[in-house]
């Protein structure tokens, strides 16, 4: 598993991916697989996490101050 970024020349946007490959038996090949994580903020150059992500990261936050009450 790896982060891949992919920065877009046109309007300089750098958007990252979690990549990870799957081998494809019927082509015998592997495939990439990646799910997008967000963009890179330029100045700060930290992530913006994408809306599911910030959803799925509250949900957890959220889930875990349950169980430690």
């Amino acid at each position: 598993m790896s982060i891949v970024r992919y920065p877009n020349k046109k309007t300089g946007v750098v958007t990252l991916y979690e990549s990870t490959s799957h081998y494809d038996p019927v082509t015998k090949q592997s495939r990439p697989i990646r799910k997008y994580l967000g963009k890179l903020d330029p100045e700060t150059g930290e992530l913006i996490p994408s809306t599911k992500s910030k959803k799925k990261e509250t949900e957890l936050r959220d889930k875990n101050k349950r169980f430690n009450k």
